[in-house]
């Protein structure tokens, strides 16, 4: 799972082979969430072990780095 971003203790991948909605995986610590990014927005998709403030400061690191998390998604066969 490529790593598009490492900043502030989290690291936010890209599967190159996942399912849809398009996603990433916001890692910290051991736990992780997903967040739907699409069409100039982001949204908790699921979250599995991070605090509210991470998950707050994870969404505000996916805005912050939408260009790059698209860029990336583009790689991707399924993405049209």
């Amino acid at each position: 799972m490529p790593t598009v971003v490492v900043e502030l203790g989290f690291a936010i991948k890209v599967n190159t082979r996942d399912h849809l909605p398009p996603h990433v995986h916001v890692w910290k610590a051991g736990g992780f969430a997903r967040f739907v990014v699409w069409d100039r927005n982001v949204s908790l998709y699921e979250n599995h072990g991070l605090s509210e403030g991470d998950l707050r400061t994870a969404g505000d690191l996916c805005v912050k780095h939408y260009r790059a998390i698209v860029r990336k998604r583009k790689e991707m066969p399924w993405v049209k």
